[in-house]
């Protein structure tokens, strides 16, 4: 496995995305795609956070291709990795090595799960479980419609048993559940928090002045997400 996964590492230019891959696109591509860094949870992990409820795969060709775009996710995973982990372990005084992801699904419908849509996450999400299995701490899925879950039950089977233990379902009334990871202060206000914020502002300590960014460049900004829609 160890020797399939760094055949896969260079195969994918993974160890220089950072410095090679350039994504002068990335404006667009959020606008369709809202997504991004936001503070931390209560054991100090960052928050990444992506609305996929109104994601149209078509939509996002017509800004991308389908390879650009798996290279976007895997130079999104090794910043976080390389740039993002270390500093929240520094800060934190101990190791954090997992992120708190939050999916966003409303708005999603049936037309959006189609084979192709199926077939491109569903290399992404073989990518993220084969080789960086261990960075996933939590996903809550929030605006869980019976869309969603109907996908889920299909899905589900397919995923490691461990994978799947980390993945919360939740409705529209998520914001209690949320809260019990983060703190107000720390979620975005339309996710039921405190924190005035925006998506695309990428708020969080990596963004502060003086943050160590190593060799990956500053933190690009994205769009301003509306909590399942568009901005």
């Amino acid at each position: 496995m160890w020797e399939e996964h760094l055949a896969w590492r260079r195969r994918e230019g993974v160890d220089t995305v950072l410095t090679a891959f350039e994504f002068p696109e990335r404006e667009e591509f959020v606008k369709l795609f809202p997504q991004g860094l936001h503070k931390v949870d209560k054991q100090g992990r960052p928050v990444y956070v992506q609305a996929m409820g109104g994601v149209h795969l078509g939509e996002l060709r017509r800004v991308t291709t389908d390879e650009r775009m798996f290279r976007f996710h895997i130079h999104e995973y090794e910043y976080v990795r390389k740039v993002v982990l270390p500093l929240c372990s520094r800060l934190a005084g101990r190791n954090i090595d997992t992120t708190f992801n939050i999916i966003d699904t409303k708005g999603l419908s049936l037309g959006q799960v189609t084979r192709d849509a199926l077939r491109f996450f569903g290399r992404i999400a073989k990518a993220d479980q084969d080789h960086f299995p261990e960075m996933l701490g939590h996903v809550a899925v929030i605006n869980a419609a019976p869309v969603f879950r109907a996908v889920w039950g299909l899905a589900r089977p397919l995923l490691d048993p461990r994978t799947q233990a980390k993945v919360e379902v939740l409705g529209h009334d998520y914001a209690p559940a949320l809260l019990r990871w983060l703190d107000p202060a720390c979620l975005l206000e339309c996710l039921g928090g405190s924190s005035e914020g925006r998506l695309g502002d990428q708020a969080g300590p990596w963004s502060e002045p003086g943050a160590y960014v190593g060799g990956a460049g500053p933190l690009q900004r994205g769009r301003a997400y509306a909590c399942g829609g568009r901005r």
